[in-house]
């Protein structure tokens, strides 16, 4: 993978998603996100309509995100950065990845769900579009197995699994 030299949520990270198809954008481009349709993502990369707002739940994520990160490297003494990525066999491929670390090869994403996907994440699942996004970051980073933190935005309660490639529950 190479290592993009990019700040999440700056401007040239939002120019430089537009060129490429994000790992975040997968579950929309095959119909599997609820909140956006592959024609409204398409209609956003070309700049036809404006980009979706955030939402409550999505800046209660870009908030806690750092903390979360933190106290996930403090329980598991695996040290995580938030990076932007680029494929190296499909430079058109992309992740920005909430924790990655290149030592363990693995990756970190950190969701601020409601209660529906918190609760999925309880008995030991990654919700679908979760997974798909999940699954892209690891073919991106070549990452042999990632870690998925499901936080429950209401009452601040946190759950992790693992996910490796070769578990057969792998969409």
């Amino acid at each position: 993978m190479k290592i993009i030299n990019l700040v999440q949520g700056s401007n040239p990270w939002i120019q430089y998603r537009k060129s490429k198809v994000m790992a975040s954008q997968v579950a929309t481009i095959l119909g599997k996100n609820q909140h956006q349709t592959p024609y409204n993502l398409w209609q956003e990369v070309l700049g036809l309509i404006p980009p979706q707002e955030e939402t409550s739940p999505m800046a209660h994520g870009k908030l806690i995100e750092p903390y979360a990160r933190n106290q996930f490297c403090e329980e598991t003494g695996i040290d995580m950065l938030a990076v932007v990525g680029e494929s190296d066999e499909h430079e058109w491929l992309g992740a920005s990845f909430d924790g990655y670390n290149v030592e363990k090869n693995c990756v970190l994403e950190i969701k601020s769900n409601g209660i529906k996907n918190h609760t999925i994440a309880l008995q030991g699942k990654v919700p679908e579009s979760h997974m798909l996004q999940m699954q892209t970051q690891m073919f991106v980073s070549q990452a042999g197995f990632g870690f998925y933190e499901s936080i429950d935005r209401e009452k601040a309660i946190y759950t992790l699994r693992s996910l490796d490639l070769d578990d057969p529950n792998v969409i």
